[in-house]
């Protein structure tokens, strides 16, 4: 079968970070995550946990290459199977597991993070799918946002309904959040497929798309 490569990251030395959900990305590997050389050969040095690999997303990016080399990843656990290390990973430059990065295992096997965005105070937002079966510690449906170590920062949480889905998100200079997707209301206010957020999550009043 073909490979179809579904993940890219570049690290600040120029090392090319990529993944795909079909294992054997590389005819010198069996990982579905590896890294390649500045020069393009498989760096074998890179060794990640079996069951990180990035999820698969057309919302954004699920490998996020921090300023300091550290990579963030929207986990999938190796084939979709709850992993050891939680729905939003952290990897140290070398890909070993960065031991000041603790984020809750919400114990919810749809637990997915669709795309990682790095906000200028160090925090990740994240944006959840609706989930199937959540534990007490889930993050709610739609944006999240984890602080520098991996805790949930909960006074940031704009909800979707339960079945809406982020499609797309994007930071703003000004620390604004524009989302897309498919929903009908944020916060309990009606707004269709199309919003804007302020830095707190609230949603953003002077921003109307009015989208179908």
């Amino acid at each position: 079968a073909t490979a179809r490569l579904q993940g890219l990251g570049v690290q600040p030395n120029g090392s090319v970070l990529i993944s795909t959900s079909y294992q054997g990305i590389l005819a010198s590997s069996p990982q579905p995550f590896v890294r390649l050389t500045p020069t393009g050969s498989h760096d074998t040095s890179f060794q990640p946990p079996s069951d990180v690999t990035p999820v698969p997303s057309p919302s954004g990016p699920s490998i996020l290459v921090q300023p300091d080399g550290r990579v963030l990843v929207a986990n999938g656990g190796g084939q979709g199977q709850l992993s050891t290390y939680s729905f939003v990973a952290r990897l140290l430059p070398s890909g070993a597991l960065d031991p000041s990065w603790s984020v809750a295992n919400n114990k919810d096997v749809n637990a997915l993070a669709n795309s990682l965005q790095l906000l200028p105070t160090g925090e990740v937002l994240v944006a959840v799918p609706p989930h199937r079966f959540a534990g007490p510690t889930a993050l709610p449906t739609g944006v999240g946002v984890l602080s520098a170590t991996g805790s949930h920062v909960p006074a940031i949480a704009p909800l979707l309904l339960e079945n809406g889905q982020l499609s797309a998100m994007a930071l703003q200079p000004d620390g604004k959040i524009v989302i897309t997707g498919s929903f009908c209301e944020i916060n309990g206010t009606p707004v269709r497929n199309l919003a804007r957020l302020l830095p707190t999550g609230a949603l953003d009043a002077a921003f109307a798309a009015n989208c179908p």
